[in-house]
């Protein structure tokens, strides 16, 4: 599901990606809205988006709208474990500096998949050129999946090991 998401034209930002894996890890799991993020289409992505033309990931256009959006998840996520006032400042902060540290690239990201849809559009292209851009965006989703799970381990390592169960049945009763 967030493979779909993160693939559905390179829009859904990494910060947010980390925000809603963290609160769909603590939906129910039969639950509607997880119901509705599993069918949603392309186009309804597209929508939530905001205002018609706006680039990039949900919010991309409106940082309020985007900051909102990742806070009430990062809520979402303390209720569900019983996160500390200490936790919280804790791993607020570290999702708002991780947020800031990769928006140059997320931009070099979607900047990039755009070029290479220009490549793959123009008739002249050759097959090489297409395989080293996609190599080129290959590395650099690699580097934002590498920072993505370094934030995760170090919001786990300031979870207690009952919160660390409760992450794990999540994860599970997802699976």
């Amino acid at each position: 599901m967030l493979a779909q998401l993160r693939n559905s034209k390179g829009k859904i930002a990494g910060a947010l990606v980390l925000a809603l894996t963290m609160g769909y890890l603590f939906m129910p799991a039969e639950s509607e809205a997880k119901e509705k993020l599993y069918a949603a289409t392309d186009e309804e992505i597209a929508g939530a988006e905001g205002a018609e033309g706006a680039e990039g990931a949900p919010g991309q256009g409106d940082p309020e709208f985007r900051q909102a959006l990742i806070k009430h998840m990062q809520k979402r996520f303390f209720k569900r474990i019983g996160a500390t006032e200490e936790q919280k400042e804790k791993i607020g902060a570290l999702i708002d500096k991780k947020v800031e540290a990769n928006q140059g690239k997320r931009e070099e990201l979607r900047k990039g998949l755009e070029s290479f849809a220009t490549l793959i559009s123009s008739p002249g292209t050759n097959e090489q050129a297409i395989r080293d851009k996609a190599l080129a965006l290959r590395k650099l989703r690699e580097s934002l999946m590498d920072d993505r799970l370094e934030t995760m381990l170090s919001i786990r390592a300031l979870l207690d090991d009952e919160q660390k169960a409760k992450l794990g049945k999540r994860i599970k009763a997802i699976l």
